[in-house]
């Protein structure tokens, strides 16, 4: 992932999502429609709707993308997928449920998305920094986030207006307790030496 400079000035961070229902032959399903605004130049995101993507095939759906940048939670550190370079040193990968990715962008832009929710998120959170996602179509917090997850101490989010981090200590309400939208990504904090399960928070 590149530097924090940024071109701050937007006065807020759009994530909208819609429930859609609708009936086929008396069969009932749900839909959830997923407008993302996305900032110039870093944005922490996930993709909230089941889907099969990878880096390259996301970045095709936004407009402007230069980069996707995923964080590998057993290696801790970035890798990045950079736009328009098809060569072996710049390897796609898969866009999983549940993960949170970098989006970097030339210009303010929108991804729009349609699909099922996701119904089912199992991942094995490595000790140390992941980087996960909220994918539910309600809104939820920081603390009630973080508190959900075993071992987790704080909760880190990607402020896209102003190109910096922001943490909230897990147990410490209200510091900092930050919103989290439809398709929010953050990072997550693991204390001690083992793996924690995850499932989405649910």
């Amino acid at each position: 992932m590149g530097g924090s400079g940024g071109k701050p000035g937007h006065n807020q961070n759009r994530i909208n999502a819609n429930l859609t229902s609708f009936s086929e032959y008396g069969v009932f399903a749900t839909e959830m429609n997923v407008s993302i605004h996305l900032f110039n130049p870093w944005n922490l995101i996930t993709v909230p709707v089941n889907v099969s993507l990878t880096a390259k095939s996301l970045a095709e759906l936004i407009d402007g993308c230069m980069v996707i940048t995923r964080w590998d939670a057993e290696k801790q550190r970035y890798y990045d997928y950079i736009v328009g370079i098809d060569t072996p040193g710049n390897p796609d990968f898969d866009i999983e449920d549940g993960i949170a990715y970098f989006v970097g962008v030339k210009y303010p832009t929108w991804l729009n998305m349609t699909g099922q929710p996701i119904e089912n998120i199992s991942i094995a959170l490595k000790p140390g920094l992941d980087a996960i996602g909220w994918t539910d179509a309600g809104i939820t917090t920081a603390e009630d986030f973080g508190g959900n997850i075993d071992s987790c101490v704080y909760v880190v989010k990607w402020n896209e207006t102003s190109q910096e981090f922001e943490t909230h200590m897990v147990g410490t309400v209200p510091n900092n307790n930050f919103a989290m939208e439809t398709g929010r990504g953050v990072f997550v904090y693991i204390e001690g030496s083992s793996d924690v399960m995850w499932y989405g928070g649910r």
